[in-house]
């Protein structure tokens, strides 16, 4: 029997407004490259990839295509534009998935998230054999609390939840493709209904799927602010000493 392709979308269509710069975060200069290069190189390199589809924003896309075009990066299939919401973007992975293989597993990665490690993406791809869904995420070090919130006052702490069961969501979410789109066709026709993250989509469609969690790394981070570009920088100089 033959094996689903593994397909990763790098979702690359945000502006990056937080980190006051000319050009979106994924755009950035790092290390040797610029973040998003670093990004593609994690995928590409992995023996279990088998093809790499970049999702950006439609400003951008011609920009994309040249870097593409100077890199051996023969597992990059596609170069599509996202949309004004990230599920749009998302949207736009799963119909270029799709026409590469409708029933590939599909990976969905931040391209902000350019130190994703090789351990993570093995076992991404190993929980997929007996999961439709898998996530990424580290346990919380932090109490977290759930507050109301009203209009100009302070919130208030509504409870503690058990900080053992919370986690702080990384990417890449990964899923078998059928499922994904289907979910996706589900929620969408919900009155109301805005998807945020691709886990919460497939939640909200099929209540009793499990989705399982693999554990994440602290130096998988996502890079928002300038600080966080700092501290990414500081991480590669130090596994290249």
């Amino acid at each position: 029997m033959k094996h689903p392709m593994n397909i990763v979308a790098i979702l690359a269509g945000g502006v990056g407004s937080r980190m006051g710069t000319d050009r979106p975060k994924q755009f950035l200069p790092l290390g040797e490259g610029m973040v998003i290069e670093h990004t593609i190189d994690a995928f590409h390199q992995h023996k279990g990839i088998d093809a790499i589809v970049l999702v950006v924003h439609r400003d951008w896309k011609d920009f994309m295509q040249q870097v593409v075009a100077k890199h051996p990066w023969q597992k990059v299939k596609a170069v599509v534009e996202g949309g004004k919401e990230r599920y749009h973007s998302s949207l736009a992975a799963i119909d270029a998935a799709r026409a590469l293989d409708a029933d590939a597993w599909l990976l969905i990665h931040d391209a902000a998230r350019p130190l994703v490690s090789q351990r993570i993406i093995s076992n991404v791809l190993s929980a997929l054999d007996t999961h439709r869904a898998v996530v990424v995420g580290l346990p919380s070090t932090d109490t977290i609390w759930q507050v109301s919130l009203h209009d100009k006052q302070l919130p208030k702490v509504d409870c503690v939840p058990d900080r053992k069961r919370m986690y702080r969501a990384q990417t890449p979410q990964a899923f078998h493709l059928p499922l994904l789109s289907e979910a996706y066709a589900r929620v969408l026709s919900m009155e109301g209904y805005q998807p945020t993250d691709d886990c919460g989509v497939v939640r909200a469609a099929f209540l009793d799927e499990p989705v399982a969690v693999v554990e994440g790394e602290a130096s998988n981070i996502k890079i928002t602010t300038p600080e966080d570009l700092v501290y990414a920088q500081a991480l590669i100089k130090k596994e290249t000493l």
